[in-house]
């Protein structure tokens, strides 16, 4: 039910905006995997949603990656060892977690109308350069 799930993460942040900003407790990160599952077509709910709708559950989606990687990146400003490797986990934990396939892996790009192939493609090049600034010193 993850289009059913992105809506219920949509309304709570619309109610408590604070519950999407800590990003230790990764909620708008699972809100943001909800959409990009439920925009490909992914879950029991998926089949409810026409075109239009599963295109901006995607969007939904790599908005709230979005809005987590420039958090993470001032996260990463604090030039600490731990700060660091928090990044480097998290943004690790990004390229490889399935439910983000649909938005992020070639073949699923592929299937994207261009615009949103090069927003995803976007995203995942500065995913990538924030994990080599977090590298080792």
């Amino acid at each position: 039910m993850y289009a059913a799930a992105a809506r219920f993460f949509e309304q709570a942040f619309a109610g408590d905006g604070k519950l999407a900003e800590d990003l230790k407790s990764a909620n708008r990160y699972a809100a943001a995997c909800a959409a990009a599952r439920a925009g490909t077509g992914a879950g029991k709910d998926a089949g409810k949603l026409d075109d239009k709708e599963r295109a901006r559950k995607r969007k939904q989606g790599l908005a709230w990656l979005r809005a987590d990687l420039e958090r993470w990146i001032k996260e990463l400003d604090k030039d600490t060892a731990p700060a660091r490797r928090l990044v480097q986990a998290y943004m690790q934990h990004w390229q490889r977690h399935p439910h983000l396939a649909g938005i992020r892996d070639p073949a699923a790009l592929a299937k994207l109308p261009p615009s949103e192939k090069k927003a995803c493609e976007k995203l995942w090049g500065e995913v990538t350069a924030l994990l080599q600034k977090a590298g080792p010193r």
